[in-house]
Order: structure tokens, then sequence, then C-alpha cells
């Protein structure tokens, strides 16, 4: 378990340096990312937590509190649209399919924005500009799409090519990627 912040540059090859630290260490977290901050959600810290914290970009500082997700859940899959952090599925005690959002600009507690198609766990997240998705997890290969502007449930829009766990997602501005769970990086379209 960790309360490390690192950060790495887009623009050379080279390692990350240890940039700032979270409110507190945790483990099985979900990231999200606003145009000017960084935030990590949930997790586990001796138990599960509903933390949400927030970081800057510009500066090597110390990670915040900003709010608490409506339940506490690791491992979740994280998805951000321009305003908001969303957390999805993950484990809560047993495995959920509930999707909480967030506000990045106030602190406030989480809202539910509905399920996922099915309830998982160590799955990935992806967003677009308008949707979030949700990959993997729970040993499935189903993707889920949920869109930022509405609180419904979330539709099954395709699978993987093998079901897998605990791997990484990405975005690109028209593709999703799920990278790990195996050796095998997947891309499906927007």
């Amino acid at each position: 378990i960790g309360d490390w912040i690192q950060g790495w540059t887009f623009s050379t090859d080279s390692d990350a340096t240890d940039i700032a630290n979270l409110t507190a260490a945790r483990r099985e977290i979900s990231g999200h990312s606003s145009e000017t901050h960084g935030f990590s959600s949930g997790g586990d810290n001796s138990g599960i937590s509903s933390t949400i914290n927030k970081f800057t970009f510009s500066s090597e500082s110390d990670a915040s509190t900003h709010g608490d997700l409506n339940n506490s859940v690791q491992y979740a899959a994280g998805q951000s649209s321009s305003d908001y952090g969303f957390t999805s599925g993950g484990n809560n005690g047993s495995t959920t399919s509930v999707v909480d959002k967030f506000a990045f600009a106030s602190n406030v507690t989480a809202s539910s924005h509905g399920d996922l198609s099915v309830a998982r766990q160590r799955l990935t997240g992806q967003s677009s500009s308008t949707h979030g998705y949700s990959s993997g997890g729970s040993s499935t290969n189903t993707i889920d799409k949920f869109a930022f502007a509405s609180n419904t449930t979330a539709a099954d829009v395709g699978n993987l090519l093998v079901a897998r766990n605990n791997a990484a997602g990405c975005s690109s501005t028209t593709h999703g990627y799920t990278a790990g769970g195996d050796n095998s990086i997947d891309k499906f379209s927007f």
C-alpha cells in the first residue's frame, strides 16, 4: 500500500519521479482526470474506502480530500468527462454494478449515476468525450457503455478478445484500449 503520486513527461523518455502524496496510503483505487487536476477514488486502506482525493497538475503539491463516493469501493474502473469523474463497478463487500458520479469543481459527496449491465470488479475504464466505457473484470470480456449526460443503465456494446482482470484502460479521442491482464492490448472503437 502506498500514498505516492508519481509524474513523468510525455515529451521525453525518462523515469517517473515521486512528486506528491495522497491523503492516505491506499491500493486498488480508481483514477480520473480533468484538464488541470488528477483525482483518485475508493480503494483499500485497512478497509474499503469512499475517499476522493484531488491534486493539481501544475505543481508538486500533496492531494487534498475532495469529498466521498456514494459507496465505499475498491477494484473499480475510473472514467472522466470534462466536468465529472465516474467510478464504475468494483467491490463494496460484494461485487457491484453501481456507477458513481462526482463533480471536479466542487467538494461534495458523489451521486449514483446508474449501473453497469452486469456487476463486476477488477475492470478497466475508458472515456470518450460523451461516454464512459467499462471493459473486462470478473473474468468477463464485456465492454459496457454509459452516457455521461444521463443517469441510465449501461449497455453491453461489445467484447474484448478474451476475458481479463486487472488490466489498464487507456483512451484516445476515437478508441478505447485495454492493456494487460494477459500479454495483449485490445482496441475498440468509440
